[in-house]
């Protein structure tokens, strides 16, 4: 129950168990203290237990990484600011945000408002990064 998750408490371990009726027994036996004595000669002590939870959300953050910059370069649109529109002042007008992401550094390498959500501007977007950067693998 603590490699799946780290940080759960004594209590916590202790209320899992007692859900089933046959170890709810066994398990009101057995105190606090025991478990956690139990915890720390198996080297899962809470400071053991807090660097282990650190170290595996770490791990979920990075796993999809690349390798190496510019291994993978990844891109979006999405709705942008409201501004006024060129052709008549008085109308606000949605943009559209074009950006391009190195998935090893998280540095982005493109990013840029549109007044439209076309195919050009995307194809604009990968020419200037592919232009500044490198093309990427």
């Amino acid at each position: 129950m603590i490699e799946e998750h780290p940080r759960r408490t004594i209590p916590q371990l202790r209320r899992i168990p007692t859900r089933d009726p046959e170890c709810s027994e066994a398990i009101s036996a057995v105190t606090d203290r025991s478990i956690y004595r139990f915890l720390a000669s198996q080297g899962l002590t809470q400071k053991q237990r807090a660097a282990k939870a650190i170290g595996t959300a770490r791990k979920t953050y990075r796993q999809f990484e690349a390798a190496a910059s510019m291994d993978l370069v990844q891109g979006d649109a999405r709705d942008g600011i409201w501004l006024p529109d060129p052709d008549d002042p008085e109308k606000l007008r949605n943009t559209c945000l074009f950006g391009r992401i190195d998935d090893y550094s998280r540095r982005f390498l493109s990013a840029r408002y549109s007044w439209d959500e076309k195919l050009p501007r995307l194809e604009d977007s990968f020419k200037t990064t592919v232009l500044r950067w490198g093309i990427p693998r």
